[in-house]
């Protein structure tokens, strides 16, 4: 065990032996260590983790790693501090529609029914609870649900010059066609009405500066899929269906359509939600009431991943928050890895 004072090189030198667990590369030579200290005064190691995204999931296992090989190399006498900032994410390409805002992620589903606004909502918090600057644009203009779910009914856009503000939700930016109309009012409109809508939502909205913008897209393969991947090519996906059978079928054709070119979307993967559930009095027993197995096919049929197992519950619980605190997780992370292989 060396007993002399570690240089900033030797530091390094120790932390290259760290790897980003989804990059398998070190930390050194992927530039995410940086301003290191030496305080021999105070013994104490002090250095910036630049994070590759505001919601990191992986973040305990490198902060742990690090201190180990420190500790390895320099013993238990030096204190190590670790402070961690996220590095700015790239920006997919097609977005002069909306100059701040980095990513987008649709949440799309083959049919209603599915549950994909309650995972759009709770996907953009969990999101947001991690750190990350986060907006969230109902784009289902003939069921906008998204206020109701989020408690922000009756409450109105803000207006700087011609251009509206988000309504902004705990932190949360929102902006639905239910906050422009009465809300007993259907929607009755032809498809090229909708595409217009749609695009004044990127045009005369500020957004701000945002890590993502999620999209909760109409169910199904109809006008405002067409137009949203005509205008962002490069946007990322995530495919919502339950295991019941007639869902997945139309989950197949809307995978496919997202899978096309034309109207290819970067489909992260799949999301299967209401797959079980438990008794009050049997908290410890799962139930299927759609059966098991459908979705594992679908993930066959079109080459995706399951990222994550929803139960249906009439409400928050541990097992559901835990879900999707893992979702963002795995949808930062696919994103970030996106990025550093372009």
């Amino acid at each position: 065990m060396p007993a002399s004072t570690p240089t900033v090189s030797e530091i390094l030198r120790s932390l290259s032996r760290v790897q980003e667990p989804d990059l398998h590369r070190d930390l050194v030579s992927l530039n995410m260590i940086e301003e290191v200290e030496v305080d021999t005064a105070g013994q104490i190691i002090r250095f910036l983790l630049r994070l590759t995204t505001p919601s990191c999931p992986l973040k305990d296992k490198m902060d742990g790693d690090c201190r180990q090989v420190l500790r390895e190399d320099w013993g238990d006498t030096w204190q190590v501090e670790i402070r961690m900032e996220a590095r700015t994410l790239g920006r997919i390409q097609g977005m002069d529609w909306l100059p701040g805002v980095h990513n987008l992620v649709m949440v799309a589903s083959g049919k209603g029914g599915v549950g994909k606004t309650t995972v759009a909502v709770n996907l953009a918090k969990a999101l947001r609870d991690a750190g990350a600057r986060v907006g969230l644009l109902d784009a289902d203009l003939y069921g906008p649900n998204v206020p109701l779910m989020l408690g922000a009914e009756g409450r109105q856009p803000g207006l700087q010059g011609n251009r509206m503000i988000p309504v902004d939700v705990d932190g949360l930016r929102m902006m639905s066609v239910a906050l422009l109309i009465e809300p007993s009012r259907p929607l009755i409109w032809r498809g090229p009405m909708a595409s217009n809508t749609l695009k004044q939502f990127f045009s005369e909205v500020d957004w701000g500066e945002l890590d993502y913008l999620v999209i909760d897209l109409p169910p199904g393969t109809g006008d405002v899929q067409l137009t949203l991947t005509k205008l962002f090519p490069e946007a990322f996906g995530l495919l919502v269906t339950t295991p019941q059978v007639m869902a997945l079928a139309d989950a197949l054709k809307a995978g496919r359509m997202f899978q096309t070119d034309g109207t290819r979307l970067n489909l992260l993967g799949i999301i299967e939600n209401m797959a079980w559930f438990s008794p009050a009095e049997q908290p410890e027993a799962r139930y299927f009431p759609f059966g098991k197995g459908g979705t594992e096919a679908l993930s066959q049929q079109l080459t995706l991943e399951i990222l994550t197992t929803l139960p249906l519950t009439d409400g928050p619980s541990d097992a559901s928050c835990e879900a999707y605190a893992h979702l963002a997780g795995e949808v930062s992370r696919r994103i970030a890895v996106h990025h550093r292989n372009q």
